[in-house]
Formats: structure tokens, C-alpha cells, sequence
């Protein structure tokens, strides 16, 4: 009876890890949409260039901490979930269970974390593209200004 209970709650142990890992996950969506959402809010407003410059420095940095953390949520759950899987092997025996074996045994994790890197990384391109976009308008802008300036000067 007692290795019944033991093993029951090793198996929901390892069942909330894998939903721990999931909304980890999940909260790294979510914080990523209202991060990007309240980004191009702000971008859309009209603000000054030196303004959305500012926003374009912060922004990226915002979202590569969430991505870092749920990352660690991530591993941290993992983890957990690796060391309850080990104590159902050793309940269980090998004949019923199979020891976790990196990376078999963890590839949802690990996609989950290449799509964390992955998205962080294309917005920070993105990002960077608009930014370089905003300077080459602004000095479009202070250029036409000075030659409009030059040009009522000598008049």
C-alpha cells in the first residue's frame, strides 16, 4: 500500500512538472504579446524620434528577460520532472520504465526554448531594422531642414 501511494504521487509529481513546464512556456507567449502589442501601440502614437528611439532600446531588452526567465522556468521544471521520472525507475524497475536521457527525453523542453531564442531573436532584428529606419528618416529630415535653410540664405 505504501509503494502504491509513493508511486501515485510520484506520477502526479512528474504530471505537474509537465504542466509547470507548459505554462512556463505559455506565460512567455502571453508576456510576449502584450510586450509587442504595447510596443507598437506606443510606435503608432505620435511621439517624437528621439522617444521611439528610446522605446526601440528598451523594448528588446524587456522581451530577452522574459524569454530568459521562462527559459529558466523552463530547465528549473525539467529538472524536477527528471528527478521524480528517476524515482518512478527506481519504484518500477527497468523493465517498466526507462531512465530520462538527455536530449530523448526532454525534446519538447528543448523546442520550447529554441522557440523562445528564436522569437527573441527575430524581433531584436526587426527592432533594430526599424530603428536604423527612424535615424535614416531623421536624417533625411535634419538634412532637407539645413539645405531649405541654406537655400533662404542666400536669397
Amino acid at each position: 500500500m505504501y509503494e502504491e501511494n509513493r508511486y501515485q504521487f510520484i506520477v502526479q509529481q512528474i504530471r505537474d512538472h509537465w504542466e509547470k513546464i507548459y505554462e512556463s512556456f505559455m506565460l512567455f507567449l502571453k508576456l510576449s504579446i502584450a510586450i509587442i502589442g504595447g510596443f507598437a501601440w506606443l510606435i503608432s502614437k505620435e511621439l517624437d524620434n528621439e522617444v521611439k528611439v528610446a522605446l526601440l532600446d528598451i523594448v528588446p531588452w524587456a522581451l530577452a528577460l522574459v524569454g530568459f526567465s521562462s527559459s529558466l522556468l523552463i530547465i528549473v521544471y525539467l529538472r524536477g520532472k527528471w528527478i521524480f521520472r528517476r524515482l518512478e525507475y527506481s519504484i518500477l524497475g527497468a523493465d517498466k520504465v526507462k531512465l530520462p536521457h538527455f536530449p530523448k527525453s526532454c525534446l519538447a523542453e528543448i523546442v520550447m526554448i529554441i522557440t523562445i531564442i528564436i522569437g527573441v531573436t527575430i524581433f531584436w532584428v526587426k527592432v533594430d531594422e526599424c530603428k536604423d529606419r527612424l535615424n535614416s528618416t531623421k536624417t533625411s529630415v535634419s538634412s532637407t531642414f539645413s539645405s531649405n535653410q541654406s537655400n533662404q540664405g542666400s536669397k
